[in-house]
């Protein structure tokens, strides 16, 4: 008997069409969501910052806080899940809200960056911490209303590639209650305008190394 060959199935058009139709659509609709997304941070607005030079020390209000910084350190250490090693730079101050609730600063929309003036390199912080160090986590992540500053840091950690960055430029942008969704749903969150306070070329205190 001789073999038999199952027929060769026939394509439609129109699944052809289908399946390139779906595949525009999803590229379509992953270009809308990042479009969305740099729209909703403002990345299409034009930068007009407006600049603002404080000495350590001086106090910033900004949306619900009050924050002052007064020094920083920087320290060759590891990062904290690469383990590449990084130069760490922490800024010392304190904080407050000025609000009726407890609230943090938010690590998904942080408005204070470090600038490495050698580098040029700009960050956002790797973490904040409430309190001093010896307290740890006791009292909260959080700055609680009514009452008076409490400690306050903020942790950059800038590529240990670089030569050990000998100040930082420290910006904090002013906050502004706005609705910030793309479908502009009337809820208001904190968010950036263009005015920044800058203390400029803080001096970092070498730390020993700690790399183990």
């Amino acid at each position: 008997m001789a073999p038999t060959t199952e027929p060769e199935r026939p394509t439609y058009p129109e699944a052809r069409r289908a399946r390139t139709w779906w595949w525009f659509g999803s590229i379509g609709a992953a270009i809308a969501l990042v479009i969305g997304l740099v729209w909703v941070a403002g990345g299409f607005e034009p930068r007009t910052d407006v600049r603002t030079e404080v000495t350590p020390g001086t106090t910033i209000s900004t949306g619900p806080y009050e924050l002052t910084f007064d020094r920083a350190t920087v320290q060759k250490t590891r990062h904290f899940s690469e383990k590449r090693l990084v130069w760490e730079v922490v800024v010392h101050g304190s904080g407050r809200t000025t609000g009726d609730q407890a609230i943090a600063p938010s690590s998904l929309n942080w408005f204070t960056t470090a600038r490495d003036p050698g580098s040029g390199t700009v960050l956002q912080p790797t973490m904040q911490g409430f309190r001093s160090v010896e307290q740890g986590a006791s009292g909260g992540a959080f700055f609680t209303p009514g009452l008076g500053p409490i400690p306050y840091r903020l942790t950059f950690q800038f590529s240990g590639d670089l030569p050990m960055p000998s100040s930082i430029d420290l910006a904090v942008w002013e906050l502004e209650l706005r609705d910030r969704s793309l479908l502009q749903t009337g809820e208001l969150d904190w968010a950036r305008t263009n005015h920044v306070s800058v203390y400029p070329a803080m001096p970092l205190q070498q730390l020993p190394d700690d790399v183990s």
